[in-house]
Formats: C-alpha cells, sequence, structure tokens
C-alpha cells in the first residue's frame, strides 16, 4: 500500500546485489522479484495521466475566457506537467528493473557452478 501512494518504490524497497554477493563472499539477499518496478511504472502512468488530463482541462478552461488569438495550446502544459510527475516514478521503475535483473543473474551464475551430485 505503501508504494501505491509514493513514488519510488524500488529506489528505497529493491536491495540489490552487493559486491561481496557476486563474487560469492556472501549469500543472495538481494532482491529478484520485478513487483516494485513494474508497480513503480504503473503508479507513475496513472499519475501521469490524471495530471495530463487535469493540466489539459484547466488550459481549457482557461482558454473559454480569452481574446480570439491570445489563446494558449493545451498539449504543452499538459505534456510538461505529466513529464515531472512521470519521471521520478520511472526511473525508480528503471533501476529496479536494472537491480532485480542483476540479482537473476547472480542466482543463475550461483546456481550453475554449484556441484550437483
Amino acid at each position: 500500500m505503501v508504494c501505491v501512494l509514493s513514488s519510488a518504490c524500488s529506489l528505497v524497497f529493491v536491495q540489490e546485489p552487493t559486491d561481496a554477493m557476486l563474487t560469492k563472499k556472501a549469500p543472495l539477499t538481494c532482491t529478484s522479484s520485478n513487483a516494485l518496478p513494474i508497480t513503480d511504472f504503473a503508479v507513475g502512468a496513472a499519475l501521469g495521466s490524471a495530471v495530463f488530463g487535469a493540466t489539459y482541462a484547466a488550459v481549457e478552461s482557461f482558454n473559454d475566457e480569452c481574446s480570439p488569438g491570445q489563446c494558449y495550446r493545451p498539449w504543452g502544459p499538459a505534456l510538461i506537467a505529466a513529464f515531472l510527475t512521470v519521471s521520478p516514478s520511472w526511473m525508480s521503475s528503471a533501476i529496479g528493473f536494472s537491480d532485480t535483473h542483476r540479482c537473476r543473474e547472480a542466482m543463475r551464475a550461483r546456481q550453475a557452478t554449484q556441484v550437483k551430485p
């Protein structure tokens, strides 16, 4: 629930593999699930869409009162507002996907080197 209400869940909760884990000197306790990066991506998309719609509607409402030739195009402000809203969540998502991928690679490498009876 905390992740849905905030952005950057992956930055806070995903544990990347440490150098000791990658060199097999420590047990793998990193995060291998993509659940948090996917949540960051989805929350960012939902918030970005809502902000885009609200900004677009606000500019259109302002245009109802403008003189001909003095109106604003709502696309620019709406896109900028959506981009600024989406950026933290999607950056966190990208970092989370990278960290979980490195963890899964380390797990596969460790499994490949284990001696099988």
